[in-house]
């Protein structure tokens, strides 16, 4: 098996100016993971994490594989980080080059000082996303524009922040796929409109303040291996019943359900055959 090196180093991101630093991930050696600096905030510095699939020399994909010529960028949801290693494979298999992406304050991009999953506005994840394509050589502002097809894969609350990147970003992917979206509050657009007030004014009091937790583990136990699941994972960034859900965090979902479906239609129109 090729065993990646410790520290292979790549040039890719916007402008030119930084060097991206590929290390071997805690997935192994099939997996690198590269620490993008996106400055800090109130809490500190922060940075997001992006990883890559780099499988033996010896995994070749055949010629005619349909997704060759084709990068993909993974993005998960609320109080989750990149672990699932057979949706790597499979894009492998299909002749893609697969990369995912952990945003700030989430699983290796999670630091101590930090509260975990939490921003007051989802277009703050344009800095971690637009670090990420760089890295991957789709910058935005690069002087060689990657010839290779973007594909944006979304899970959940990464499904609804990619839905609203791609509307504001027209024309940098060419397929956006979504599994199981949060587009929309469980309660439907009169349920949200019922209920954005009194969470945005809570957002505005006391903007960390946590919101009860209403996740009972059911769905841990569905997925997880210890339980009645396949997948194994690091517990401390995928926590039985999800981190404490910040109300300036829900008010900026909240926001970005409002404008969820008419940034996928807007991007639906302009791209889809």
């Amino acid at each position: 098996m090729r065993k990646a090196p410790k520290n292979e180093r790549f040039r890719g991101l916007a402008h030119g100016s930084r060097v991206v630093a590929w290390q071997e991930d805690i997935l192994g050696s099939d997996y690198q993971a590269a620490t993008l600096p996106l400055g800090s905030d109130e809490e500190g510095e922060v940075v997001a994490t992006l990883v890559r699939h780099r499988p033996p020399l010896t995994d070749l994909v055949s010629p005619v594989a349909p997704a060759r010529g084709t990068d993909v960028l993974y993005l998960h949801g609320w109080s989750d980080y990149f672990f699932q290693t057979g949706l790597a494979e499979h894009w492998h298999g299909l002749g893609a080059r697969f990369y995912a992406l952990d945003l700030r304050k989430y699983g290796r991009s999670l630091r101590e000082y930090q509260t975990p999953g939490f921003v007051a506005d989802l277009a703050t994840y344009d800095a971690d996303i637009d670090a990420a394509l760089a890295a991957m050589g789709h910058g935005e502002n690069t002087e060689r524009p990657s010839r290779r097809r973007l594909v944006l894969m979304g899970h959940s609350t990464g499904g609804l922040t990619l839905s609203l990147w791609a509307a504001r970003h027209p024309g940098r992917a060419q397929a956006l796929v979504l599994n199981s979206p949060w587009l929309e509050f469980q309660a439907g657009g009169v349920g949200r409109a019922f209920i954005a007030p009194l969470v945005q004014l809570g957002a505005r009091v006391q903007p960390l303040g946590t919101l009860p937790q209403v996740d009972l583990g059911f769905y841990t136990r569905s997925v997880s291996a210890e339980f009645d699941g396949e997948w194994s994972y690091e517990p401390r960034w995928r926590p039985a019943r999800g981190f404490p859900a910040p109300r300036a965090w829900l008010n900026a979902v909240l926001e970005g359900h409002a404008a969820g479906y008419a940034a996928l239609t807007r991007w639906l129109h302009a791209y889809a055959p």
